[in-house]
């Protein structure tokens, strides 16, 4: 018999791989991924400057991985980059015009999740309580 540790882990990946699907699939009818995505509501929400530093905290991200979303956001126009004023090395992502268009698109899809995820992970919870009550039930010896 598995380990209760161990399928508790699958149950977890699992829910992680549907989350990232899901979230993917609601990225503007695939003009972005879902990080890009997620990163654009995180930059649109925000009222000071926000630095690629930001994102990498903000999504617990190696910076070579917000370095290559952010370059893809960049190349497809959603955002620049602009040097501060006081520190050339510092630089200050913008949204453009068009980020600010699919804004309310982003922020629809994004506020919508949420049921989504209650709804999966209930579903979870409740396929993993079944499965515990039937080991459990099993391995007594009150047959």
């Amino acid at each position: 018999m598995q380990s209760l540790s161990r399928s508790a882990a699958r149950y977890v990946s699992k829910l992680s791989n549907k989350i990232r699907r899901h979230t993917n699939a609601f990225s503007l009818n695939g003009k972005l991924s879902g990080a890009q995505g997620r990163i654009l509501h995180f930059i649109l929400a925000q009222t000071d400057d926000i630095f690629q530093k930001d994102i990498e905290e903000e999504y617990s991200l190696r910076p070579s991985s917000a370095t290559e979303i952010l370059k893809k956001m960049e190349q497809n126009g959603l955002i620049h980059r602009e040097p501060t004023s006081y520190d050339g090395r510092l630089k200050k992502i913008i949204p453009s015009e068009k980020a600010i268009h699919y804004q309310k698109q982003v922020i629809t899809d994004l506020t919508r999740s949420p049921n989504w995820y209650f709804s999966t992970f209930s579903i979870l919870i409740r396929n993993r309580f079944n499965w515990s009550c039937g080991s459990i039930f099993n391995s007594t010896n009150c047959r």
